[in-house]
């Protein structure tokens, strides 16, 4: 059994290893977005008759799948406000 590493259940001060499946985490992440909205794009061109909903769908699947591997895997765990803010941050305060 691995340990919880989600931000609620880090201690301030504590750094979080980064796990080894992250990588795969993203790759699924990108294309999923992707080959989802190309999918819906492709099947509503079908279906209307047209030719600029599967590049549409192309580029919102790409950009929407960015947006979720930064919210899911791009910030910091130790600035969330469940930790606290970082020690480095309050040193530059005083």
């Amino acid at each position: 059994m691995t340990p919880d590493r989600s931000p609620a259940r880090v201690r301030p001060g504590h750094a979080v290893a980064p796990r080894s499946d992250d990588g795969w985490g993203v790759l699924s992440y990108l294309l999923t977005g992707v080959f989802l909205w190309g999918g819906l794009g492709w099947l509503g061109d079908d279906l209307l008759g047209t030719a600029f909903l599967l590049p549409v769908g192309l580029v919102l699947g790409a950009a929407l799948a960015v947006y979720t591997v930064y919210v899911r895997f791009g910030r910091d765990p130790l600035s969330t406000p469940e930790c606290g803010t970082r020690p480095e941050a309050q040193e530059g305060r005083r």
